[in-house]
């Protein structure tokens, strides 16, 4: 049996399992939480049965020895109603399955649930049928995630630009929205056991300063990627119906300021230091305030419960109204098209494919750099560092021998 609220095997001794365990099991299926393996159902009706003879038995003695048997041992006799309930449950999971693969032992996707469904899954299976193989599935979450934040915007009244539509993996920002206190949105979805905590999404709001930072140097840099995030904050700014708009027009003149300084100390013979962006704590401390999160309505509820937490930081936290379970429950259903959400690589631990660790935004601002690299030859130097085998400019040369000259742009792990 697989447990579905943490997507654990739940290992049963069938031989040995007691009355009291074999209830709690019962309980389980009949609820909900816990999935049938192949198996599963013969293994269960067999010790359903063996319990009733037993108890059957015992009742038959109990009956020729006393008058009448005490209620505290009655409460542990397996109801013969709820039995009947059981083998009826699975009898028709058994005859649902063998009709439908896809078919949901739970109750009926809720609207939002099913408007998922109903998009990705016909894109996945033509994407599987191309491919050969199933979508992966962390790939997956981040749509299906993305998807419902920018409903829940619709829903909202608010103004949206999905951050792919203004280039492919932004560091730290997955929407530009706009609201009175946040131009900028990240969804945050964690699914196991260890991750799908309060404490996991309080980590990336700390991490917010950092977000910013890579979000400036991509912004800032040559190459489209640089170009296309400067041009979507350029038309927010000049969008008449765009009401927030006074911290995007700042963002974008301070980048454009910068730019201009930077190039100014490139051609400058006489300059010691190349400025750096990351160094600008004003634009830094402007951007890491406009972030907020899009997150599982369970897990707001939790960090809404929490004392502790500041109004300013409870503020960042935007509820959606699927639940972590919410979630899952629409992974699980496409797993004929989809992977596994828990499937990682031999080398990878769930936290690492899921993305909680601190080191998640550097890792994806790096592979950003490296793509960009690769993909823009006519690049110029901006803020991206110089990549592994590239050659470097003479004058940049000639600057960074320069032992006062800024050292970020001598290595290319220049965002950690």
């Amino acid at each position: 049996m697989i447990d579905k609220t943490n997507g654990q095997l739940v290992h049963i001794d069938w031989d040995h399992i007691a009355e009291d365990e074999l209830q709690i099991v019962l309980n389980h299926v009949h609820d909900g939480n816990y999935e049938l393996e192949a198996g599963d159902q013969e293994r269960l009706r067999g010790v359903i049965s063996r319990h009733a003879q037993v108890n059957s038995e015992t009742q038959t003695n109990r009956e020729e020895e006393e008058k009448e048997a005490s209620s505290e041992d009655e409460e542990h006799l397996v109801d013969d109603a709820y039995m009947d309930f059981i083998h009826h449950t699975i009898d028709e999971n058994e005859e649902a399955e063998k009709e439908d693969p896809n078919y949901d032992f739970e109750k009926e996707f809720s609207p939002e649930q099913q408007e998922i469904y109903d998009k990705f899954h016909p894109m996945y299976e033509a994407r599987m049928e191309e491919k050969g193989k199933r979508f992966p599935g962390k790939s997956a979450q981040g749509n299906m995630l993305e998807h419902n934040f920018s409903a829940f915007s619709s829903n909202m009244g608010f103004q949206e630009i999905d951050g792919n539509a203004a280039a492919k993996n932004i560091p730290g920002i997955d929407h530009f929205v706009d609201m009175p206190s946040y131009l900028f949105v990240q969804d945050k979805l964690h699914l196991s056991a260890h991750t799908a905590k309060p404490e996991t999404y309080r980590k990336h709001y700390k991490n917010r300063p950092k977000m910013a930072k890579n979000f400036l140097k991509s912004m800032a840099s040559d190459g489209k990627r640089g170009e296309s995030l400067r041009t979507t904050m350029k038309s927010i700014v000049d969008n008449p119906d765009w009401t927030h708009k006074e911290s995007a027009a700042s963002i974008h003149g301070g980048v454009e300021k910068h730019r201009k300084e930077y190039k100014e100390a490139v051609d400058d013979d006489e300059a010691q230091t190349l400025p750096s962006i990351e160094d600008n704590k004003e634009l830094v401390d402007q951007i890491t305030s406009n972030i907020a999160f899009s997150i599982p309505s369970d897990m707001w509820e939790k960090l809404k419960a929490d004392e502790t937490i500041s109004k300013e930081e409870m503020s960042a936290y935007l509820r959606l109204d699927l639940s972590t379970s919410d979630f899952k429950k629409i992974l699980d259903r496409m797993q004929d098209v989809v992977a596994p959400w828990n499937e990682v690589g031999a080398n990878s631990d769930d936290e690492a494919y899921i993305g909680s660790d601190d080191e998640e935004e550097e890792k994806e601002a790096r592979g950003q750099e490296e793509e960009e690299g690769s993909s823009d030859e006519e690049e110029e130097l901006g803020e991206r560092p110089i990549g592994r085998g590239r050659k470097r400019p003479q004058r940049l040369t000639r600057l960074t021998n320069n032992k006062t000259k800024h050292r970020k742009y001598d290595s290319e792990d220049s965002s950690e």
